[in-house]
């Protein structure tokens, strides 16, 4: 469906599912949470990630889609 839209993806599904298990078994990073990674080198989040007025406004669109 991405290249159907004439998007180009970043990677394959195999290279995120080998980056997903290398995050999620890794010893050196056991115990670590609230960081971002970008495949496996840890990484900034985007700028609108730390704008709390963009997060408020993603957390009411997901409350009214889950209708919680």
């Amino acid at each position: 469906m991405v290249r159907e839209s004439g998007i180009q993806p970043l990677g394959t599904a195999q290279s995120g599912a080998d980056a997903i298990l290398y995050l999620a078994t890794s010893a050196e990073l056991q115990n670590i949470s609230g960081k971002y990674f970008n495949v496996k080198t840890e990484a900034r989040a985007n700028a609108q990630a730390y704008d709390i007025n963009a997060r408020r406004k993603l957390e009411k669109i997901g409350l009214q889609l889950t209708k919680l």
